[in-house]
């Protein structure tokens, strides 16, 4: 088994070959420059698609998003591994002004986390609210026929079947987003576990991605877990319709999350925000970008880039289940850029 330093190696190694790695084909051979961006899974599929067409309309650049985790990709930012981290929440001050100088963090797109579950015999969608959620993860609701459960669902038949909790390894954006809206909304849930990207949950199985978990919750009756909304919608499974700050039971989509980032007060407050449409477990995923690069064509590339992802880049957002940013915060994220 591979101790801590060992793990870094390979992945050191993996970096080398994602900077390195040769093209094949015409258009791919007139690629010059690659930059890497490390970061959190949550918007994988995202910056896949984004970066595919990002690379149409510059055939000399190309960009690799490497889904470590948003704690890792931070640290191979800071460390100058990767050009780029990508993580779903602002970095506090400490870390903006951290190793390589100053970095500016750019919200890219309106991400979030669904519920999904396996109820059998529910026969329709169920509603959940923020403080039965953090019973069911603080382990105080266990079987899905919980009086809580059945007051928010009236009419629906919901078995006796014990619940299974399913979450995410340490350093997953999923798990900042999920924690951060069950410690706004439950004190217990917060003082008990808190907001984090590696919580101490009290109970449930660990798996490592959100394929893992939706997986799971399809084989075993009485599941749940959470996942990105994008996965989930592609999945076709059952998605919890979730009580927002307004009262009304709201089900993750590209247009609940929009609603979400329209009503928040702030860019660091779109978790919870209120409004009819609003989707509570939401918020923006952000890139972390070093004011200063290598070399002057890299921060030049680098600035492209971004202020791609914030203009034409928007547009394409919904078509991957996610949502674009508000307008007014996309122009003044790019009026930030102009440091660079």
């Amino acid at each position: 088994m591979l101790g801590a330093a060992g793990i870094r190696r390979n992945k050191a190694i993996l970096l080398c070959f994602a900077f390195f790695i040769p093209f094949v084909g015409t258009a791919l051979s007139q690629q010059s420059l690659v930059l890497v961006a490390a970061g959190s899974g949550l918007p994988e599929g995202l910056y896949q698609n984004l970066n595919s067409e990002f690379s149409r309309s510059n055939a000399r650049l190309a960009i690799r998003y490497l889904p470590m985790g948003t704690e890792e990709g931070e640290r191979q930012m800071h460390e100058g591994e990767a050009d780029l981290g990508g993580g779903d929440f602002p970095l506090n001050a400490a870390a903006l002004a951290a190793n390589r100088g100053k970095v500016m963090q750019v919200p890219v797109a309106v991400v979030g986390v669904a519920l999904v579950y396996n109820v059998p015999g529910a026969g329709q969608e169920l509603n959940l609210s923020g403080p039965v959620l953090a019973d069911i993860f603080l382990s105080k609701i266990a079987k899905w026929d919980h009086p809580e459960i059945a007051r928010l669902n009236p009419g629906v038949k919901l078995p006796s079947t014990g619940i299974m909790v399913l979450h995410r390894s340490e350093g997953k954006g999923a798990n900042y987003l999920i924690t951060d809206y069950l410690s706004r909304v439950s004190s217990e849930f917060k003082a008990r576990v808190g907001k984090s990207l590696s919580p101490k949950w009290v109970t449930g199985t660990t798996l490592a991605r959100g394929e893992d978990i939706l997986f799971q919750v399809k084989d075993t009756e009485g599941a749940i877990g959470y996942v990105e909304t994008d996965l989930a919608i592609k999945a076709n499974v059952p998605l919890a319709h979730v009580k927002n700050a307004d009262g009304d039971f709201v089900k993750p989509s590209p247009t609940s999350l929009a609603a979400a980032a329209e009503n928040a007060a702030t860019a660091e407050e779109v978790t919870n925000a209120p409004g009819k449409e609003s989707y509570p477990i939401a918020s923006f995923t952000w890139l972390y970008v070093p004011q200063s690069s290598k070399t002057p064509g890299r921060s030049n590339a680098i600035k492209d880039y971004v202020t791609w992802l914030l203009g034409p880049g928007q547009v394409l957002v919904p078509r991957y289940g996610f949502a674009p940013l508000p307008a007014a915060i996309a122009a003044k994220s790019k009026a930030k850029l102009g440091v660079l």
